[in-house]
């Protein structure tokens, strides 16, 4: 993947990189949850091996969505279908050689799981869709939501490492609580004023639910929260 656009993390990010629950295992643990450096649930997918070196794709979630992959509710490519993804490479002992968080389209696409594969191959013929409404169809169900979107923040809530944000336009008004992690906190907190833009990248588990933030991005400085590589 060449000109990639990657935040650069801590190898130790996810910790010693180890499995919480092992959901597939094939000569190693392909898919598996995890807890970050937060203590908050994520889920890792195996995508390939280049030069001795494992590389998974790592996502934010939550017990619901967990329940919903292993029920069959949701695929796993639903799951790993986010704004931004952690790629996480890991060696032959299974130590973390590196993390980075990168767009969702950067991944090898020809890796990732193919659309309805669910996380048991017996889950596939019973796959039944229970809600409804235009968005939904086979193979293609809208929650978890990835989210990109910019707005002004409308109130700060430091002891919650909360801010609402107002992503409306002048017919249309959307405010939506955004939850960030304490490090992300700690590295975006005092710099939050109210009615700053902001643009947020998150993902969104249910139409009510806070977005859980990934990334923050700034308007004025926005090419400074990224780093380009060749």
């Amino acid at each position: 993947m060449s000109d990639k656009i990657e935040i650069e993390k801590g190898n130790d990010y996810f910790g010693r990189f180890e499995p919480v629950e092992v959901l597939i295992w094939l000569d190693g643990p392909r898919t598996f949850t995890l807890l970050d450096q937060d203590g908050l649930l994520c889920m890792a997918h195996w995508l390939q091996e280049i030069d001795n070196h494992w590389y998974y794709a790592v996502v934010p979630i939550t017990d619901e969505i967990l329940k919903k992959l292993s029920s069959g509710e949701q695929s796993l490519l639903d799951v790993l279908h986010q704004p931004r993804v952690y790629l996480v490479a890991v060696d032959e002992q299974f130590q973390v050689q590196a993390v980075s968080l990168v767009p969702f389209e950067q991944l090898p696409q020809d890796a990732l799981p193919e659309r309805g594969t669910m996380l048991r191959r017996e889950l596939e013929p019973f796959f039944r869709l229970r809600s409804i409404g235009v968005e939904i169809k086979p193979g293609d169900i809208p929650a978890p939501k990835g989210f990109d979107g910019y707005g002004s923040i409308i109130d700060i809530l430091g002891d919650d490492a909360m801010i609402s944000v107002d992503f409306g336009s002048d017919d249309q008004t959307s405010v939506r609580s955004c939850k960030f992690s304490d490090e992300l906190w700690e590295t975006y907190g005092e710099m939050f004023h109210y009615q700053q833009r902001v643009q947020v990248f998150g993902v969104i588990s249910g139409p009510k639910d806070p977005i859980t933030v990934l990334e923050i991005g700034f308007p004025e400085n926005i090419g400074q929260t990224v780093k380009t590589t060749s």
